[in-house]
């Protein structure tokens, strides 16, 4: 087995491909350091030149020289120029495949995902310290005292507590709401 991650197994690869590639087709056109921008449809150049890479093997190598920072980094250039696998200037970059290069190279800032308003509202409770809730401790509900028409029954308060206008009650099992007014119900 390999000491070398896949990445520099990738890097090896390429630069070996490049070596053969160059020596094959006598000229320097693929630089691992500094490429040159490409023509369109080189890939049918080489298909032609190099008899004995089948056409997958072309497409990879492609590939993997052509997604590389440094390459996207000489078709970002303003004054780029692309270039056939001989040498030959095949012209200038255009302007999209420019931008699209500076994208690749510096992508927008990510936009800040805005929580939804259910975590919002979780977010000001916890921040009020009104409302608490640890796995060891009790439930706990706050209402205030204007509010409650009748008192939550005894069998299930363990403890009442008052703080200013706020009647904290502390239950174990289920909320326990007052009966309704039977005023209410007549009109």
């Amino acid at each position: 087995m390999s000491s070398m991650s896949k990445k520099e197994q990738q890097k090896t690869l390429l630069k070996s491909e490049i070596v053969e590639l160059n020596q094959h087709l006598g000229s320097d056109i693929f630089d691992y350091e500094e490429p040159m921008p490409l023509a369109l449809g080189v890939n049918d150049e080489l298909k032609e030149k190099v008899g004995d890479w089948d056409e997958v093997r072309i497409q990879r190598f492609l590939a993997r020289y052509t997604q590389r920072r440094r390459y996207k980094a000489a078709l970002a250039k303003p004054d780029a120029k692309r270039f056939h696998i001989d040498g030959s200037e095949a012209g200038s970059v255009i302007e999209p495949h420019r931008e699209r290069a500076e994208e690749a190279l510096n992508p927008p800032p990510k936009p800040v995902k805005q929580p939804s308003p259910k975590a919002a509202r979780k977010a000001r409770s916890k921040s009020d310290g009104s409302r608490e809730r640890s796995s060891g401790k009790p439930k706990i509900m706050v209402r205030r005292k204007t509010t409650l028409a009748k008192p939550a029954t005894a069998s299930s308060v363990d403890e009442e507590k008052s703080k200013g206008d706020l009647k904290v009650v502390y239950k174990r099992r289920r909320i326990v709401l007052p009966p309704k007014d039977d005023n209410k119900d007549k009109d």
